[in-house]
């Protein structure tokens, strides 16, 4: 890579590549230098938003918190509302307190608010950060955005299960009914999620 680089040093996926592969390596020095390379070299708007977004990781794995996020800003403006983006940028947002956190995880949550994927990343994002307090009031804000959406409103009523279980059982079964009660409407009976209810209902009871 560092041949073709030699031959051709405008080419912006040797750079990338090079960048990729010092990272595998934990060389972040040269890796951030290659990355930032492969960003100002690219033109096009995906390859320039993945190149923003590697230097945001780089980084990242630097400690370097306000660096990663102005990154992870850049590639968002440059191709917005990228799932691989957003993911990263609210964690730090969220473990930085910054003031755009409610606001991107909206964003993130409208990505596909029917998706438990989003949920569970929404659990590793907050719970790491030690705020489930912040997860459980923006749940509770999405109600009325999706009222008429039951596949969603499901979701947001067994997630919110999922939080309290560990900390008021009462309020978690009351979830966690409203969500079987919910879902009962929209799935058949042999679904996966029932299962997933009745342990939670379970959990409440020890």
């Amino acid at each position: 890579m560092l041949k073709s680089i030699a031959q051709n040093k405008d080419y912006a996926t040797s750079h990338y590549n090079l960048a990729y592969a010092c990272l595998f390596t934990d060389d972040r020095e040269n890796a951030l230098k290659y990355a930032k390379n492969a960003l100002n070299l690219y033109t096009g708007r995906e390859y320039k938003s993945d190149a923003a977004r590697m230097v945001g990781v780089i980084y990242r794995e630097l400690e370097d918190d306000k660096n990663a996020i102005e990154n992870y800003e850049l590639a968002d403006k440059i191709d917005p509302e990228n799932y691989y983006t957003l993911k990263p940028l609210l964690e730090l947002y969220v473990k930085t307190n910054n003031k755009k956190s409610d606001k991107t995880a909206k964003v993130f949550f409208n990505l596909a608010p029917a998706n438990p994927t989003i949920y569970n990343d929404l659990s590793e994002i907050y719970y790491s950060n030690r705020k489930e307090d912040k997860l459980i009031a923006f749940y509770k804000s999405q109600f009325s955005a999706f009222k008429d959406n039951e596949k969603v409103k499901g979701n947001l009523n067994f997630y919110l299960g999922r939080i309290y279980v560990e900390t008021d059982k009462k309020i978690a079964k009351e979830y966690f009914l409203k969500s079987k009660e919910i879902f009962s409407k929209i799935f058949d009976k042999e679904h996966q999620v029932f299962n997933a209810i009745e342990e939670g209902l379970k959990q409440c009871e020890n």
